[in-house]
């Protein structure tokens, strides 16, 4: 088999461990394929890590301001000329459309679309889509990155979504899984009282906590990404072997 040659773009640093978890999933389970039998048939990956500043206005006209290190970020990777980019971070996919107007290349994953079908995945596999439950930054949800018209919504009180920003903030700063996971709990309990029976876990500190929570069905938009990333690379590497 030939080697890969496939170029992905990692716009991460949104907070600091996304980069770490979508590149550490993305190589652990490109091993688990069986199918890359030499360093030289791995993906070439090409990181930007941005530490700026959080989106968290609610408001879509003042966080345009904060994207403007996202933008040059973004910029720097199209410089590279990668076969596609993956942007990891739930919140900045909110301004999807304004980043690819920013740049001008079209070639970043939407997470929204990949949620999406994700969630009719689980329908067509017998899911009773009675409601959904967003958990993630009150940007994320007050903004509607995961509000289809086909679906039915546990929405989520202030309160509820003031505990899931503290438990976002507090492990990016001190990486306490145990606590922040427990701080979550009083959130899923409500969700459940209220006839949640999916959960999108929105955000990637939110899927660090909560992709091994027990008795909850839920979608993890990092692993989506990942799921993608694979896939491109099987075809890649599978058509230069054709």
């Amino acid at each position: 088999m030939e080697n890969c040659k496939m170029r992905i773009g990692v716009l991460g640093g949104i907070g600091p461990l996304s980069s770490v978890a979508f590149y550490k999933e993305l190589i652990n389970r490109i091993q688990n394929t069986g199918l890359f039998q030499s360093n030289c048939q791995y993906p070439e990956i090409m990181i930007e890590n941005i530490p700026g500043e959080e989106l968290t206005d609610l408001l879509p006209e003042k966080n345009k301001g904060k994207l403007q290190c996202y933008i040059k970020g973004l910029k720097n990777l199209v410089s590279l000329e990668p076969t596609f980019i993956v942007m990891v971070c739930n919140t900045i996919h909110v301004y999807y459309d304004h980043l690819i107007e920013s740049v001008g290349f079209t070639n970043i994953l939407s997470i929204r679309k990949l949620v999406y079908s994700r969630i009719k995945r689980c329908e067509l596999g017998g899911f009773n889509r009675e409601k959904i439950c967003v958990l993630g930054t009150p940007t994320t949800i007050k903004l509607g990155l995961y509000d289809f018209n086909d679906f039915d919504y546990v929405a989520l009180p202030k309160d509820k979504m003031r505990v899931i920003a503290q438990a976002v903030n507090d492990y990016t700063i001190t990486g306490n899984k145990e606590n922040n996971v427990n701080r979550l709990k009083g959130v899923i309990d409500y969700a459940q009282e209220k006839g949640a029976n999916l959960f999108i876990l929105a955000c990637t500190e939110i899927s660090l906590l909560l992709r091994s929570y027990p008795g909850i069905l839920s979608i993890d938009p990092l692993s989506l990404l990942v799921d993608y990333s694979i896939a491109a690379c099987v075809n890649d590497l599978a058509n230069k072997a054709a």
